[in-house]
């Protein structure tokens, strides 16, 4: 999701639950292993209530199936009713490694193909030149913007751990490693309350967003990092 680029979630409506497991060893987790299950991402289209420094932002995710063999993922961004960004990509339904992400928003537009083992495009920051990407992927890598569908295909659990290998635009390429401390109850954007897994992730930045993800559907509720807050609008499998 874009937000990896450029938003995050309050844990401040979270309610902690007691369960908890002793911490496992990181599992190296890329595109094609047997831990991912696809299977678990379902077709939906999720409305969420963001929070930046300048106001509140709606943001609409679909996810879709494209053809038998992949799946679509598309995010709006909107201010005051008008569309401030816009993402798509696309990732292959049997590992879920990329085949092609575009972008367009306040801070540029990209456009990235993946043939095997190369990251390929253009990406433009606003008002400057069209800068070229070539870049040659060594070993399978997830798109980093696709970290949501990786983490509702895992088998979560409290106490678990991964070491996600992923290819982020502008060459912040890593691990970005997972920890599953708990799991939370997490009460959303119309009131409900949802039973979540907590998602902890240190990036190679630095950065260390939370997401969390819903027990039985695998749908994100909720994403934290820095000075960004998003909350899943409402959810069927939520208690009001």
């Amino acid at each position: 999701m874009r937000l990896i680029l450029a938003a995050a979630l309050a844990a401040s409506v979270l309610l902690p639950v007691a369960t908890r497991a002793q911490d496992t060893a990181g599992v190296e987790v890329r595109p094609g292993s047997t831990l991912l299950d696809a299977s678990r991402i379902a077709a939906r289209t999720d409305t969420f209530a963001m929070r930046m420094e300048f106001g509140p932002i709606q943001l609409v995710i679909r996810t879709a199936p494209l053809g038998d063999t992949a799946l679509l993922r598309v995010e709006r961004m909107s201010f005051e009713g008008r569309e401030i960004g816009a993402d798509s990509f696309a990732v292959r339904r049997s590992g879920l490694a990329p085949l092609f992400a575009e972008s367009r928003g306040i801070m540029g537009t990209s456009r990235l193909t993946f043939p095997p083992g190369r990251a390929e495009g253009t990406y433009t920051p606003p008002d400057r030149e069209e800068r070229i990407i070539a870049e040659t992927l060594s070993e399978p890598l997830f798109y980093a913007n696709s970290m949501d569908l990786v983490l509702a295909s895992l088998p979560l659990a409290a106490g678990r751990s991964f070491d996600l290998a992923t290819w982020t635009p502008g060459g912040l390429n890593g691990v970005i490693s997972v920890r599953v401390p708990r799991a939370e109850e997490v009460q959303i954007a119309d009131g409900s309350r949802c039973d979540a897994w907590r998602v902890e992730t240190v990036e190679e930045t630095g950065r260390s967003p939370v997401y969390w993800i819903e027990r039985s559907t695998g749908a994100l509720l909720g994403y934290s990092a820095d000075d960004t807050e998003i909350r899943i609008a409402r959810l069927a499998a939520c208690r009001r």
